[in-house]
């Protein structure tokens, strides 16, 4: 039998948020230093990065920031950042920034491509297909 546990433990910063907000401190520390372990054992072992010694502190703070670039709302500090970081990093220009944002940061860390619905569907149309529909679980 198979245990899969990438997506609980890249959440995991989600999950130290939660337990952190309800006075779980001690589970909140124990979350965050999972992901971390997780995070560095990943870029030295798996992807072969020297820099995840050097940065990998960075990794709760960036899937903070990228979990806030795709709520719903969004806060005139956010908007900002998906209007101003694309144009100065001379980054395409797409109906769905946070999408470039997200899979530009996460290639440098050497992660491939991640779609959300918007730029599937711009991707899918420029290359030629017709009636797109998005469908719901």
């Amino acid at each position: 039998m198979q245990i899969a546990l990438g997506l609980p433990v890249t959440n995991a910063t989600l999950w130290a948020v939660i337990a952190a907000a309800g006075g779980r401190w001690d589970l909140a520390a124990m979350l965050l230093a999972v992901r971390m372990l997780m995070a560095i054992g990943a870029g030295w072992f798996v992807i072969g990065s020297r820099d995840v010694l050097r940065l990998g502190w960075l990794v709760p703070k960036y899937f903070a920031l990228f979990f806030a670039l795709f709520q719903e709302l969004l806060t005139e500090e956010a908007k900002r950042y998906l209007d101003k970081k694309p144009k100065w990093h001379a980054w395409p220009q797409t109906s769905s920034p946070a999408a470039i944002i997200l899979n530009l940061e996460l290639r440098s860390f050497g992660h491939q491509f991640v779609y959300d619905p918007a730029t599937l569907s711009d991707s899918l149309a420029k290359t030629g297909f017709q009636a797109i529909t998005q469908f719901h679980p």
